[in-house]
């Protein structure tokens, strides 16, 4: 790869704060940085688990690098459609060899890879020993969910050579600060120890610097840079989003306008990377957000990823009465905190294009809730929010997760019951997940003190934890991964429900009611008949399906 030279970087101490990182300097007009999506690995029997999705993350990154002067590239692996068999497993996305060409047609200084799932760690670094194989004086930084997770970042870069630097948390300001530290004489980063929120090789190994704080105010943030997207690619690729909701035919972009969540729920991971610190980006900034990409990328639904889009009561009203006028659709496939929903609220989003809402119940035991997941909910706001929700007409999604450490036989049951009640006294469309126990979280933590492990945690054995008809990761004194099953095909195995789903079970009221729900929420043709197919139930469980053929892939 080419070593294009430089002008050297110099200048005061870097600034911390995102307004002064951005303001342009003229000696980072060459540098050149890349951005990259890496490829994801699935079990071959999984394989229609997987979606390609948008990396806005990146193309905020990129953003705030583009008001810096620098040359950006955003590589989206997982915007091409490719996949490579390579039994047991199935990777989608770019193949290393067009990676490569990519990167040497760009021959980037420093090149940013994202983990954004923990499931997909052995992909991104993956990604990285091929960048480091092509070219060793290439700067690499990895941020996402595993580099933000202590104390597990020490040995993730221990161990992993190709890593130069990892970023705890938020990554647009300290990826700008690290920019500042680059000196391309050397090809390397100088004077790491003042960066704020990063992990880096230190003469004494592994060194950790002090946390950066969480960007309060973050209508300074830049719209996207979504022109550094392959939007028409990722538009064209069947794999694109195929597992949401949407309006059909209808272009889609997901949207945070909101990060962190105040709450401590024992199975979440957000905090590592946003914290708990509620922020908003203002209605005005959120509507300029939307009129651009409906004006300039023919975007006309969104999913709103937020964690807690509802969370301040008053800015919720506020947002949907400023987006009404705009006439997009949209959902919330993250999940709502029910006991923000009145009634009026309800009424507002629906006026404002809810096309679905999903409500993140948990558990459907009220001291399961309080004790064990740490939800600081109401079983009966839940039911509250899910009547407003079908008096405003909006089909809802609520999600359900049995399996806790210290949850007992009568308390799983009392899930299934309460999640039964919900679709057929009040229309509900329901997922059922079992708890899964991910790094850096308190579950995790009381996983691994008690013993509960019965599998090490890798990318096949994270994503099969969290279907119930898939082999356990976890094990406690008080069920079985069997036992699960068993209960929960007894609870909802009944002609009043239709239950579905490959791998999750997904159950709603055979009711008309309730199939109108799902025909809209599906975006179908009401006036159409539809049937759900074979049951969830009458599946094999604890067992993969037979291994599909590569045709199967792009069914």
């Amino acid at each position: 790869m080419k070593n294009r030279k430089l002008t050297t970087l110099v200048g005061p101490r870097p600034p911390r704060t995102l307004s002064e990182v951005m303001v342009p300097r003229s000696d980072y007009r060459e540098l050149r940085v890349a951005l990259v999506n890496p490829p994801q690995t699935y079990p071959l029997h999984l394989n229609k688990e997987y979606q390609s999705y948008m990396p806005v993350g990146l193309a905020m990154l990129g953003a705030v690098l583009q008001r810096m002067g620098v040359q950006v590239k955003i590589i989206d692996c997982l915007a091409v459609r490719h996949w490579q068999v390579n039994e047991p497993n199935v990777t989608f996305g770019m193949s290393p060899e067009q990676l490569e060409k990519e990167l040497r047609e760009f021959a980037p200084h420093i090149v940013g890879v994202t983990n954004p799932f923990t499931s997909f760690i052995e992909d991104a670094l993956r990604t990285a020993r091929l960048i480091k194989q092509l070219d060793p004086g290439i700067q690499v930084i990895l941020g996402g969910v595993e580099p933000s997770l202590e104390p597990g970042n020490r040995a993730l870069l221990e161990r992993n050579p190709a890593l130069d630097v990892l970023v705890r948390g938020e990554g647009e300001v300290t990826l700008c600060d690290l920019i500042a530290h680059y000196d391309p004489t050397t090809r390397s980063f100088r004077d790491l120890a003042d960066v704020a929120g990063i992990l880096f090789r230190g003469p004494q190994g592994p060194h950790s610097t002090v946390r950066r704080p969480f960007i309060a105010d973050l209508d300074e943030l830049p719209l996207p840079a979504y022109e550094l997207l392959d939007l028409e690619q990722t538009y064209a690729n069947p794999f694109y989003a195929r597992n949401r909701m949407r309006a059909r035919g209808a272009r889609c972009i997901p949207i945070h306008t909101s990060r962190g969540c105040p709450y401590a729920c024992v199975f979440c991971s957000v905090h590592s990377q946003v914290g708990k610190p509620n922020r908003r980006h203002s209605p005005a900034y959120v509507v300029r957000h939307l009129q651009h990409v409906m004006e300039r990328h023919g975007v006309r639904h969104v999913h709103f990823e937020d964690d807690n889009l509802t969370l301040h009561g008053p800015r919720a009203h506020e947002l949907f009465d400023a987006i009404t006028p705009l006439g997009i659709s949209w959902d919330t496939p993250n999940g709502l905190r029910a006991d923000t929903i009145t009634a009026e609220l309800a009424r507002k989003m629906a006026r404002a294009g809810a096309r679905s809402v999903t409500i993140a119940v948990e558990s459907g035991d009220q001291q399961v809730l309080d004790e064990i997941v740490q939800k600081n909910l109401r079983l009966e706001d839940v039911v509250s929010a899910v009547q407003h929700l079908r008096d405003a007409d909006i089909p809802t999604l609520a999600f359900f997760i049995i399996g806790f450490p210290g949850e007992g036989e009568l308390q799983i049951k009392r899930t299934l019951e309460f999640a039964r009640r919900l679709a057929l006294d009040y229309d509900t469309l329901n997922l059922l997940f079992v708890a899964t126990p991910l790094p850096g979280t308190p579950l995790e933590r009381e996983c691994r003190e008690q013993g509960y492990f019965v599998q090490p945690m890798n990318n096949e054995t994270l994503l099969s934890a969290i279907r119930l008809n898939q082999a356990p990761l976890i094990a406690t004194p008080t069920f079985t991964k069997s036992d699960l099953f068993l209960w929960a095909r007894s609870s909802l195995d009944i002609p009043e429900l239709h239950t579905t789903g490959e791998h999750i079970p997904f159950f709603l009221s055979a009711a008309p009611s309730a199939m109108r729900m799902m025909k809209r929420f599906l975006s179908l043709d009401e006036t159409r008949d539809w049937r759900v197919p074979v049951s969830y139930w009458h599946a094999p469980h604890n067992n993969p399906p037979q291994v599909l053929q590569r045709h199967d892939i792009a069914a």
